[in-house]
């Protein structure tokens, strides 16, 4: 699905958090309802 056909709005943020264990990376999707 390519993005330009989703009219909702969407905010995308990545994060690398670093742990005794290792590098852990997060992606967070946010999807907002509504026009």
């Amino acid at each position: 699905v390519s993005l330009q056909t989703i009219r909702a709005k969407i905010d995308y943020c990545s994060y690398t958090v670093r742990t005794i264990y290792g590098v852990l990376g997060i992606k967070i999707w946010i999807f907002i309802e509504g026009e």
